[in-house]
């Protein structure tokens, strides 16, 4: 459900989060809107002072009762319509702790309807008044930007990034409430490839600015902006999809999956293709090269599943590289799995091709995998998920046996563990007492992380003991430390780009873990 002001409407009409699950194998989920609870202009200060708007809330969620996730983007017409450079940090200060005080209030209004709803408060980039509004005083934003006392890039950026940590610091001691920090974002995704027609008049490229952040002594590109570059607050489409995208990045992928364990199959040498002449472990192929069908091999760790538990349901996900012909996501996907491996050793060899798995079957596939880059996500069906070798390896054949001549799919086997394939399992805790069921349950976001890993433990209690530990693939403890809150944020600046396992372990029951990627 999105929620909130012209940030949210725009991205909403413009379609940016179907398009980004889409993108991430999401077919099946889909995210709305309505004209009522996305607003242009709307604030914080006086959100739900209309009735209509809680009413459009309550109408939607009886709509829609699956609702999981709440997109809030509120706080920027607060912020920047009561803000001018001349004031001083106290009255900054006492503007924006007001503005927390009513984003809360709102979310409490929509928890009042929908209490098991989490809420994903969505950042604002940097605008750009300074090459806009300022030129021309006959542009639709020169009033706003005179009321905010003509601020160059550099103070109005401020004004936004004490904003963006005033977010942060309350999102962590709110409960079921996620911050995406996106400044910069456009600056980092556009450059400035062409001299600022304003100070300070020079260029840098993409992907050279620190993200988040940004350089605080530019605006967004006019490239990002809307209205062809002359909206001074606002993104274009693609803009708004590449930024509902960080969204998934940040938080949505991994919230959606929702895997009680990940496994990558991170040795490249162990996936591939194979023929009934030949095999390749460079890439991994599905289809027909020429008239010669090929299968998919692909390679998973399953020792990492919990012994202990049974699964419940496993997908697959795969980030494409090429498409040679017609997309193939509309064909039946046939999946055969082998606990263990395929003939007579783990690695892959010719004789493969023909070495019979434990049992196929037609699988179900999500995802447009529309472009490079995408995700297909392979629901593995319940008579195959029985033969998922908890003490070893599982390999997976993948055919698509109705594919034209010189019709394939290609996806990614390398060493950006980012756009491996991934198997994701969930456990059926049903047999298990509530009290496991209960505390055994955790989210780890962003994944793959960066500087920083957070966090959040289902039903903390702080009279239990609670501890964490990350693990290297040599078994090694590389950081560990004591959980003191329900959720926290944790520097992973100093860890190595890799593969980890994060363990989350209690005094009064068994340990849960994750497998996290850093890069």
């Amino acid at each position: 459900m999105v929620v909130g002001d012209s940030w949210a409407l725009f991205s909403w009409t413009f379609d940016s989060y179907n398009e980004n699950l889409d993108r991430y194998g999401f077919t099946d989920v889909r995210a709305n809107s309505s004209i009522t609870i996305s607003i242009a202009g709307a604030r914080a200060e006086n959100f739900f002072s209309e009735p209509s708007r809680k009413q459009g809330v309550a109408d939607f969620l009886a709509a829609n009762p699956d609702v999981e996730f709440c997109h809030l983007s509120l706080g920027g017409n607060d912020a920047l319509g009561e803000w001018n450079k001349f004031m001083t940090p106290i009255e900054v200060d006492s503007l924006l702790s007001v503005l927390m005080d009513n984003i809360k209030s709102d979310m409490d209004t929509i928890l009042s309807l929908s209490p098991d709803i989490t809420f994903v408060i969505s950042g604002y980039d940097y605008p750009n008044f300074v090459e806009t509004a300022a030129l021309s005083s006959i542009h639709p934003y020169y009033g706003q930007w005179t009321d905010m006392g003509q601020p160059d890039a550099f103070e109005i950026n401020t004004m936004l990034q004490n904003l963006t940590q005033r977010l942060i610091d309350s999102s962590a001691v709110w409960d079921h409430v996620y911050f995406v920090d996106n400044t910069g974002l456009m600056q980092w995704t556009y450059g400035q490839t062409s001299p600022m027609i304003v100070p300070p008049y020079s260029t840098y490229p993409a992907h050279s600015v620190m993200l988040p952040g940004g350089d605080m002594n530019y605006p967004s590109p006019r490239t990002a902006m809307g209205l062809s570059g002359t909206d001074s607050f606002h993104l274009s489409d693609a803009s708004f999809e590449t930024f509902i995208q960080r969204h998934f990045e940040e938080y949505y992928w991994d919230a959606l999956r929702n895997a009680d364990t990940s496994i990558i199959a991170y040795d490249t040498t162990l996936n591939g293709y194979l023929s009934s002449t030949t095999y390749s472990i460079e890439n991994i192929k599905t289809g027909k090269i020429g008239n010669d069908d090929i299968q998919s091999i692909l390679t998973f760790n399953t020792s990492a599943i919990n012994p202990l538990f049974e699964i419940q349901k496993a997908s697959i996900f795969l980030n494409r590289q090429n498409l040679s012909g017609n997309n193939l996501i509309g064909q039946d996907l046939t999946l055969e799995i082998k606990s263990g491996y395929y003939g007579a050793n783990l690695q892959i060899e010719n004789d493969d091709f023909s070495c019979a798995g434990d049992t196929s079957f037609i699988a179900c596939t999500y995802g447009t995998v529309e472009d490079n880059d995408y995700w297909m996500r392979i629901d593995i069906p319940e008579a195959l998920v029985g033969f998922i070798n908890k003490n070893g390896y599982t390999q997976f054949k993948l055919k698509y046996l109705s594919a034209a001549t010189d019709n394939y799919f290609e996806f990614k086997n390398s060493n950006d563990t980012s756009a491996q394939p991934i198997l994701d399992i969930n456990y059926d805790f049903s047999s298990t007492t509530d009290k496991y069921s209960a505390n055994s349950k955790f989210k780890i976001f962003p994944n793959p992380a960066n500087d920083f890993l957070n966090y959040e433990i289902d039903n903390f209690s702080n009279n239990k003991q609670a501890d964490f530990e990350i693990i290297d693939f040599t078994g090694k403890i590389v950081f560990k430390g004591a959980c003191q809150t329900r959720k926290n944020r944790i520097d992973i600046s100093n860890l190595p780009a890799g593969i980890y396992l994060f363990k989350f372990v209690s005094d009064d029951y068994s340990c849960s873990s994750k497998l996290i990627i850093t890069r």
